[in-house]
């Protein structure tokens, strides 16, 4: 019974994880031009993000909550790998974002609160948070991040999860090739 229980926990933690990294990409807005231009002019991290007109923004929060899961329950590893992450792209404001976002301290109440609000209905959190004003990208990718993590993959439908599932490369070539969906599983695995 113990080897049953363990392989559904697994299954469970990977079908969240899933949930949760689809979810990041359908609010994501990948707003890395300076960094990218940086990094393709040889300038590394840290002076890749702070040489970068966006490197004060939420950008990074944005994409930092698969470290949180791979961190779950180590605060502090948490913001080191968000820092490491988040440094390519941002400095100082955005960096410590990311690292509160990672570490599950109070960052972004707007995506809490709509989270909260919502119970974590992944499509009425996302169209909230989309309409929500200012950064709704940020907020619309942090809610779905959330509910994903909560309810799986299962919460999200799966033609926006088509939508999402290649990259177009516009800001970094190599994404193109990549796949969310396989990189959701990856991850899985990792913390699984």
């Amino acid at each position: 019974m113990a080897d049953f229980e363990l392989k559904q926990n697994r299954e469970l933690c990977r079908e969240k994880a899933r949930g949760c990294l689809i979810g990041l990409a359908v609010g994501d807005a990948l707003g890395l031009y300076g960094a990218a231009a940086n990094l393709e002019r040889g300038i590394m991290p840290p002076l890749s993000g702070e040489d970068n007109a966006g490197n004060y923004d939420d950008g990074a929060a944005m994409r930092i909550a698969p470290i949180g899961i791979i961190c779950a329950g180590d605060p502090e590893r948490a913001a080191e790998m968000a820092e490491i992450d988040a440094q390519v792209t941002h400095y100082r404001d955005g960096i410590w974002a990311a690292q509160a976002v990672a570490a599950s301290a109070e960052a972004i109440p707007q995506a809490y609160a709509l989270f909260r609000l919502t119970n974590g209905d992944f499509r009425r959190g996302l169209f909230w948070g989309a309409n929500f004003g200012r950064d709704a990208d940020t907020i619309g990718s942090v809610v779905g991040a959330l509910s994903g993590a909560k309810h799986g993959l299962k919460a999200i439908p799966p033609d926006w999860i088509e939508k999402v599932r290649k990259p177009s490369g516009v800001c970094l070539e190599f994404a193109a090739r990549e796949d969310i969906s396989a990189i959701a599983d990856e991850l899985a695995n990792l913390i699984v």
